[in-house]
């Protein structure tokens, strides 16, 4: 396995209606990678858009959850619980669900 095996892939693209579409391909070393807390993060600003991403990974929700909380109250920042809210974008999965 090489370096690049563990990297994640994506491509940046544009929706019909103007919106910025980021794609992420995660290869199986990239997810071992992150099992552990350990991140991945894109600086998209050299690229020209106004964003960044950081992926991390943990053993379950409630864990990446509080690797959140910790991070921004040790920022002074407040987390705004959204985890009733659908983000998934209608019609985009590969797998038959919306």
């Amino acid at each position: 396995m090489t370096d690049r095996d563990k990297k994640i892939v994506f491509a940046i693209g544009l929706c019909p209606d103007n919106v910025p579409l980021f794609v992420l391909g995660i290869p199986r070393a990239a997810w071992v990678h992150m099992k552990d807390g350990k991140t991945h993060d894109f600086d998209f600003t050299k690229a020209g858009h106004n964003f960044r991403l950081m992926l991390f990974g943990g053993k379950d929700h409630e864990d990446c959850l509080k690797t959140i909380q910790a991070a921004a109250s040790a920022t002074g920042r407040l987390v705004t619980d959204e985890r009733e809210t659908d983000f998934t974008i209608p019609g985009a999965h590969r797998d038959g669900e919306d």
